[in-house]
């Protein structure tokens, strides 16, 4: 870990290159919303951590559209569970290459020690290798108390 690295954990301060700029994933495409932005500010010692794209009724109507689209459209529903399981499971193996990035932000964004920001990092990529472990265990029709989904 770099001296710098160190400095933002520990809450010294953080330079205005290290600010977090978070965008929305709408269709594919990075956007910033209608302009406007959340500020997050380390509760430490004041200093701004993020800007995050502030998110309106229409943002989420075009990516609920987006979602149904890619559903509709097979995107994802035609997904074999092993691909969806392989897509899962990169997302974990994002979070763990990306640990030390997160863990930062997560600390100067909420004040928390450096030790339980990691724990929590680690637990939110044990959750999506279960969901990959869940994948790749789809098979055949699904049922509701109702009979086979789609029949009435």
């Amino acid at each position: 870990m770099s001296q710098h690295e160190l400095t933002l954990i520990v809450g010294k301060g953080a330079p205005e290159d290290a600010v977090n700029r978070v965008r929305h994933l709408i269709d594919g495409v990075w956007t910033d919303g209608n302009g406007e932005v959340f500020e997050r500010h380390s509760p430490a010692h004041g200093t701004l951590v993020s800007l995050t794209a502030r998110g309106t009724a229409e943002d989420a109507a075009e990516a609920i559209a987006a979602a149904r689209k890619a559903f509709d459209t097979g995107v994802w529903s035609d997904l074999s569970g092993k691909d969806r399981a392989t897509l899962l499971l990169k997302v974990a193996d994002l979070i763990d290459e990306n640990r030390a990035r997160i863990a930062r932000l997560e600390v100067l964004e909420s004040g928390k020690p450096i030790s339980q920001a990691m724990g929590e990092i680690e637990g939110a990529a044990d959750l999506w290798r279960y969901a990959d472990s869940l994948a790749r265990t789809l098979h055949g029709d699904s049922h509701n108390s109702l009979g086979r989904v789609g029949e009435r």
